[in-house]
């Protein structure tokens, strides 16, 4: 087995890993508490979505990426990562998007949440399961 800590994908060739695990940060950066390692963006699914698109790319066949993050939904019926995934669902990815046991992702911080993130109507931590295709 090799571990590899790097910029997400930068300089690593597509498809040369069987597994590929994240965690990226989440928390949107206006909540974060300073530490550049808990900004996750604007909304807080910037980051992870960076990760997801890249580290997907980095699959061998059959090869399989997991990575958490928080699932934002919003009033207006906009979920990015449930459209991200439908994305990759089209690109004959198996998928899963399965709810942890972790608190409520802003639970911690919920005071100012609305303010920030106008119109979100739930959030939750999940873990995203995805396996590219044989070829």
């Amino acid at each position: 087995m090799h571990v590899v800590a790097n910029d997400v994908a930068a300089g690593i060739h597509p498809g040369t890993f069987d597994f590929v695990c994240v965690n990226a940060p989440w928390v949107p950066a206006h909540r974060a508490d300073g530490r550049i390692y808990s900004q996750g963006g604007e909304t807080g699914f910037e980051l992870p979505r960076r990760f997801i698109l890249e580290g997907t790319e980095l699959l061998a066949p059959n090869g399989i990426f997991i990575a958490l993050c928080a699932e934002l939904a919003f009033l207006d019926g906009t979920n990015a990562l449930r459209d991200l995934i439908e994305d990759f669902e089209h690109k004959g990815f198996t998928t899963l998007i399965e709810p942890t046991s972790a608190p409520h992702p802003f639970h911690a911080a919920a005071a100012g949440t609305a303010e920030t993130l106008p119109g979100l109507e739930s959030a939750r931590h999940v873990t995203v399961v995805m396996q590219r295709k044989a070829q």
